[in-house]
């Protein structure tokens, strides 16, 4: 298989199926066989050759994505310290855990005290509370809703919530996907209340427009969240509709 000459050969400025991929393959290399293609697609994204952006839709990544790059949030001490310890406490468990302070790369009106989000699978968020409360005493808050955010919550206050099913899930352990942020500034009322609403459609947008997003993943998770319209209608033309 000769994978160089078919990434010279690879479509500029278009949407490529696998099939599309396929037939460039074999007018490229006489030798190669439909068997060949899933592991030519693996390596063409594993290299960063291809980019893709939808449900059996493909793009050449300098084309289309040249100057955006992988998100991924910083965990502060603190946060890292929870993973570890509900990791440990639970290694079953199924959770993710992100913070307010990430979207200060996005807002005007910055946000003063982080907040850390711990979401956890199924109906485990009474059991981490328990297992937790002595160790974040008067730090921990199960659940709340916004008026308890408000009255409450402070710098380094740790949200337990659930884990809605069918989120997206990070590369790492408890790490969440940029996907699943940008769903959740317009379904997660918590986190509206932080920040100011009128800011969310655009900062959405410069999410997309920065960094790689997987167009499926969004709108799957934004179905989940009752949410795609809305998705759809804040990036119109960025996104594929599928």
């Amino acid at each position: 298989m000769n994978k160089v000459e078919i990434e010279k050969n690879l479509k500029t400025g278009k949407v490529m199926s696998r099939q599309d991929i396929c037939d460039i393959a074999k007018n490229v290399d006489d030798t190669f066989r439909d068997a060949l293609l899933r592991n030519l697609i693996e390596e063409l994204m594993s290299s960063g050759t291809i980019t893709r952006i939808g449900r059996n839709c493909y793009i050449k990544t300098s084309e289309s994505q040249n100057h955006k790059k992988i998100y991924s949030g910083m965990y502060s001490e603190r946060a890292k310290e929870l993973i570890q310890t509900v990791g440990e406490a639970f290694p079953l468990l199924t959770f993710q855990v992100w913070e307010l302070r990430w979207l200060n790369e996005f807002l005007n009106h910055l946000v003063g005290e982080n907040i850390i989000f711990l979401d956890i699978e199924n109906d485990g968020c009474e059991f981490v509370y328990e297992e937790l409360r002595d160790k974040y005493d008067g730090e921990l808050l199960l659940k709340p809703d916004a008026e308890q955010i408000y009255r409450y919550g402070k710098d380094g206050t740790i949200v337990i919530g659930r884990l809605v099913t069918e989120a997206p899930k990070g590369d790492a352990k408890a790490s969440v996907p940029l996907e699943r942020i940008m769903v959740e500034l317009e379904a997660n009322k918590v986190l509206r209340s932080l920040i100011s609403t009128g800011e969310i459609p655009q900062i959405i947008k410069d999410m997309y427009d920065k960094y790689l997003v997987d167009s499926v993943k969004l709108l799957r998770y934004a179905r989940r969240r009752n949410k795609k319209d809305i998705m759809l209608e804040v990036l119109g033309d960025r996104i594929m509709k599928k």
